[in-house]
């Protein structure tokens, strides 16, 4: 009498099984980081956006008042987005005197920095990934 085998001896029932619940949390975290990175890079590319409009439109009109910046930064990360890319944002304007050669110019450097939310509303993964980013923009003042 012959004796079929489908996958293998006895002795092998139930890797797949142990090789899955092994690895999935792996890969899971894995998914879960990634997801947190792209937000991340999200968040930095809407904040270097709203700074740099921010920051060319106050230059322009020769202000450097924080208080209308930081609006123009606010509206500019809320447009478009159902739910805040960023916790708090933070604001450093500076009015800097630059020497080219024998003449000097001043301008305006904005810089903010924005905490991001934990990934998914809670905080399980750990210190994966960014917590804040930032960025700096600059132009001459008129």
């Amino acid at each position: 009498m012959t004796r079929h085998r489908d996958g293998g001896g006895d002795g092998e029932r139930g890797v797949l099984a142990v090789e899955l619940g092994l690895s999935l949390p792996v890969l899971l975290m894995i998914l879960f980081a990634g997801m947190h990175l792209a937000r991340a890079i999200h968040a930095r590319h809407r904040l270097n956006d709203a700074v740099s409009v921010a920051t060319r439109l106050a230059a322009v009109a020769g202000s450097t008042d924080q208080g209308t910046i930081a609006a123009i930064v606010a509206q500019r990360m809320a447009d478009g987005q159902t739910t805040p890319v960023c916790t708090s944002t933070t604001l450093a304007v500076n009015r800097v005197t630059s020497q080219i050669g024998a003449g000097q110019f001043d301008r305006l450097q904005v810089t903010a920095t924005c905490s991001l939310p934990p990934p998914f509303g809670k905080d399980f993964l750990g210190a994966i990934g960014p917590s804040t980013v930032s960025s700096t923009a600059s132009m001459p003042l008129p």
